[in-house]
């Protein structure tokens, strides 16, 4: 049975899936337009995702 594996999400600031975590990635980066869940999203919310290590190395913090 495969585990959860989670980042910690510095724009969220909580812990995600890395899979949603690429997925906001893709979105800060123009990639894929932001679903209804994200439009809340501003972009000074994607500003941080930008910055954050994660957008070079998406590996997981916490595997469960």
């Amino acid at each position: 049975m495969a585990g959860t594996e989670l980042v910690k999400c510095p724009m969220l600031k909580e812990n995600i899936d890395v899979a949603y975590c690429i997925e906001l990635q893709m979105i800060a980066n123009k990639e894929i337009k932001p679903t209804q869940t994200e439009e809340h999203f501003t972009a000074k919310d994607y500003a941080v995702c930008l910055k954050c290590k994660k957008q070079v190395c998406p590996t997981p913090d916490i595997i469960s």
